[in-house]
């Protein structure tokens, strides 16, 4: 018999050959694979598990228990996963109850939200509250210590992720739970970080090349289509990719990454942050990738050294998108700089981040560039004026992004006024939420803007609105280069912004205009000049967007990205082999782990002005101030007090600067 395993899993066989097969099925592509299985019979289809046994061929992995009530009690394990015959997991089930347990003391059990398989009905919770372990576990499926199994009620928590596929019916398991009603919820003890033990060892079988990708989230925006498309374009040239998420999000495009890859693991849905270290060194181990790729996740430059010790022979490389004023000295670009002896390559997405940086201390041999790219749509089936509501004869500008102070609404809205006030009819669309939502609202109201609102949509829909506009303006304070440019360019619309970060490497003249950064009423009366030129010259609108398509057709499609990423991936690699950094001391590795903790406990890092007030007292302190504080910003804003955005900052990162 097989040393004990990590997992034991109990099917009780229902006489149904063609079920057990799919189980079987699901079971064995499981990304964790240190289980045993017990499957519990009664005495009358004895025979016939014994026959599919035979077929599984999975030799003493699989035992057959007679009596269907003992087969719990012999599991060897101490995690039982109970999957009733029919059911199926996603790829990452197992792994993902047995570390959420491992990580979680206060639970006896997790389980997850299910799709039900006959009415194919999404079911976040059909059974609210403790689960009665004396009734038995009849078509529950989850994983259960197995201690808890003599308790009389488990306590237990759900995972809010699709991972189980059911037999029962929605209707059968009653109505749902709301959302949040049992998902896991943070432990109120402190424990000890542990960073060298592994609770278990599961080192998978490998025939390609893996890449580990450490970002925040997968939420709507440049840097997260980005990264969707940096796991899409590996896996067309026979990439694997592991995808870890490090901030609390809703990361409403992460089933666009799990269309990709199912090893996708949002920690903080999974663990306490105690364990994100360890359970990085785990994958590391586990699934032994070629290269890690971080990018704007500060978890994980805080933790840059733990990751370079824990990840010796492998690869590390960052990408960054833009500098980030007022934050820093700089943002990401500038814990690059001061980490970059933990990286054996700096990736940036402009030539200008790539020169900011080496003029502070980067590594002129270790730093490239690859441009993030689009995909030019093809014309067939675009969408009308006409079919999107919008006005035939008009010019159209479109605005979006979100809405924040980085994006200027003021110069936005200011430039519109004095355009309609010159007598130059349009029609302006928003698209896009955010912080200056309500005031722009109020200015377009005041002053009787021609404004159409349309909150956030997705990107495809965005694409659509730009394919019918005349003209994108977006008039940045600071970008690296913007990916709404990228996108309009390719849907062939002249754009109109700063001439700030990389912007003029991808808006070269004849595509569109771009002007210096000054006062806003200097910027206001630039971009009226440049806005009533296109408003009353269809034919130069026409040339420059033809000239912005073609330009994106060339040089700057997400295929040319995805072959310049596969190169620097495989020159990092060889860098790291030939040339090792040096890794950082125990002690080192340990403290920025520690720090990385703190990072992931409050969202922010460790360092203070403040200082010796603990983090406890600093995180009421900012509840207290978010709950009183935020009404009056977010009013403060619709009168037009655009200082109080900045000062919101200031406060914030007083009270956790990231550094």
């Amino acid at each position: 018999m097989r040393p004990e395993p990590s997992l034991s899993v109990v099917t009780p066989y229902t006489g149904d050959r063609g079920l057990f097969i799919e189980t079987a099925r699901s079971l064995r592509a499981q990304s964790f694979q240190d289980w045993e299985w017990l499957i519990a019979v009664d005495a009358s289809c004895g025979d016939d598990v014994h026959r599919l046994v035979d077929e599984c061929d999975l030799g003493s992995r699989m035992r057959v228990i007679d009596n269907p009530h003992a087969a719990l009690r012999q599991a060897r394990s101490a995690f039982v996963l109970h999957l009733p015959a029919g059911d199926l997991l996603e790829p990452t089930a197992a792994e993902k109850w047995l570390w959420f347990l491992t990580s979680h003391h206060a639970y006896d059990c997790v389980e997850s939200y299910r799709v039900s398989i006959p009415d194919e009905a999404l079911v976040q919770s059909g059974n609210p509250g403790d689960l009665d372990v004396r009734a038995g576990l009849g078509s529950w499926a989850g994983v259960v210590r197995r201690d808890a199994l003599r308790k009389t009620h488990a306590r237990r928590a759900t995972l809010p992720e699709y991972l189980h596929w059911s037999r029962v019916t929605h209707r059968a398991a009653g109505s749902p739970s709301t959302p949040g009603n049992r998902r896991a919820r943070r432990s109120q003890t402190t424990r000890r970080i542990e960073l060298s033990s592994k609770p278990f060892e599961n080192k998978l079988g490998k025939t390609r090349p893996r890449l580990l990708m450490v970002v925040p989230f997968v939420t709507t925006g440049g840097a997260d289509k980005f990264s969707v498309d940096v796991v899409s374009q590996l896996r067309q040239r026979d990439w694997e990719t592991t995808v870890v998420t490090t901030l609390r999000s809703e990361n409403p495009w992460l089933p666009r990454i799990a269309r990709l890859t199912p090893d996708v693991f949002s920690l903080p849905l999974l663990l306490e942050p105690n364990d994100y270290p360890r359970f990085l060194s785990y994958l590391i181990g586990s699934r032994q990738p070629d290269a890690v790729l971080i990018s704007n996740s500060m978890f994980a430059y805080t933790a840059l050294p733990y990751l370079r010790r824990v990840a010796r022979g492998v690869a590390i490389v960052d990408y960054c998108h833009s500098v980030v004023e007022g934050w820093l000295d700089g943002g990401y670009p500038r814990l690059s700089v001061d980490r970059r002896e933990c990286l054996d390559l700096q990736i940036t997405s402009s030539t200008a981040l790539k020169e900011w940086m080496m003029e502070r201390g980067a590594e002129p041999d270790r730093i490239e560039v690859c441009y993030i790219g689009t995909t030019p749509r093809h014309d067939n089936g675009r969408s009308s004026r006409a079919e999107l509501g919008l006005p035939e004869q008009k010019p159209i500008i479109l605005y979006p992004c979100r809405l924040t102070g980085e994006k200027q609404p003021a110069v936005f809205a200011r430039t519109l006024n004095e355009l309609r006030s010159r007598g130059h009819a349009f029609q302006a669309i928003v698209v896009g939420d955010g912080p200056y939502l309500g005031w722009l609202e109020a200015f377009a109201g005041r002053h009787g803007l021609d404004i159409r609102f349309l909150g956030y949509q997705p990107n495809e829909r965005v694409r659509e609105l730009m394919s019918v506009a005349d003209c994108v303006f977006l008039p940045s304070k600071y970008e690296g280069i913007s990916a709404v440019f990228y996108e309009a360019m390719a849907e062939g619309v002249p754009v109109v912004g700063a001439d700030v970060g990389g912007q003029r490497e991808l808006v070269a003249p004849g595509c569109g205009v771009l002007i210096p950064p000054g006062s806003e009423d200097e910027e206001v009366l630039r971009y009226t000049e440049i806005l009533a030129g296109l408003i009353e010259d269809p034919g130069a609108r026409r040339a420059m967007g033809d000239a912005a398509r073609a330009r994106i057709e060339s040089d700057f499609t997400t295929e040319r990205m995805g072959d310049r990423m596969e190169a620097l991936l495989g020159r990092a690699i060889e860098v790291a082999a030939s040339t090792p950094r040096v890794p950082p001391t125990s002690r080192a590795a340990r403290d920025s782990a520690h720090e990385a903790v703190r990072t992931a406990r409050w969202d922010s890092s460790a360092g203070s002005s403040f200082g010796p007030i603990s983090w406890r007292l600093r995180h009421i302190v900012y509840r207290v101030l978010n709950a009183v504080g935020m009404p009056v910003y977010r009013f403060g804003l619709r009168l037009g007090l655009h200082w109080l955005e900045p000062l919101k900052d200031r406060v914030f990162h007083a009270l956790f600067p990231r550094s």
